[in-house]
């Protein structure tokens, strides 16, 4: 079991402006943030994370990944798996699954089967 956070959303609201467009819908307009926000419910947590981005994401995903990232690492101790998808943005890295370009395809299967192994290995 594990799971992919392939462009993490906004994994982090403490200390950013909410875009009224998009977040204030998901979150409203008042709220505890730092609860609201999910690097605060990582720590804990046992499952496996893979983190997957797109060399050419919104600066938000950048500065969102990189917390994810942080916070995955100050839980574990290690940095969690990381994959990028080069020549890719927010959409493509997931759009291009299927097609020729398996680079990103190859790192996913790799975790998949890697915890599939470990699975196995605690029964």
């Amino acid at each position: 079991i594990g799971a992919v956070l392939i462009s993490p959303p906004v994994a982090d609201l403490r200390g950013r402006d909410l875009d009224p467009e998009r977040d204030l819908l998901y979150y409203g307009a008042k709220g505890d943030r730092a609860a609201q926000s999910v690097v605060g419910a990582v720590a804990g947590r046992e499952i496996p994370v893979m983190i997957a981005y797109a060399q050419n994401e919104p600066d938000v995903i950048i500065d969102q990944t990189r917390r994810m990232i942080e916070a995955l690492a100050e839980r574990d101790g290690r940095l969690p798996l990381i994959a990028s998808a080069p020549g890719h943005n927010h959409i493509s890295i997931v759009s291009h699954f299927g097609t020729a370009d398996d680079t990103f395809g190859r790192d996913l299967l790799g975790f998949v089967t890697l915890q599939a192994l470990l699975a196995g290995q605690e029964r």
